[in-house]
């Protein structure tokens, strides 16, 4: 069994006392990194829970990356950001995969 107390009991308000106090992005970043070896070791298993918490600041979302902890959630907006992008680009006639409007009529 897995140790779901250490996200709100630790590492959410470490990472919110480093944010306050403006502690420069590369060291939060690092701090974090630590911090989050640590409580893996010691079985956490609510990491994204956490990272929901943190995802508009890069540093923590780098910090949860370089020990492979992602938001599936983000990046499937990504994925749909893209194909966003690709259909404005086909309803003006272009495309990134070489095409266009002509070669496929509505």
């Amino acid at each position: 069994m897995g140790w779901g107390s250490a996200g709100h009991r630790i590492f959410d308000p470490v990472a919110r006392a480093l944010i306050a106090a403006g502690t420069p992005a590369d060291q939060r970043e690092d701090i974090l990194a630590d911090l989050i070896a640590t409580l893996q070791e010691e079985d956490w298993d609510t990491e994204l829970d956490s990272l929901d918490h943190f995802l508009t600041d890069p540093p923590t979302v780098r910090a949860f990356a370089r020990h492979g902890i992602t938001n599936p959630a983000a990046a499937d907006t990504t994925r749909l950001q893209a194909l966003a992008a690709v259909v404005v680009d086909t309803d003006q006639g272009e495309s990134p995969f070489g095409w266009s409007e002509k070669d496929n009529p509505r």
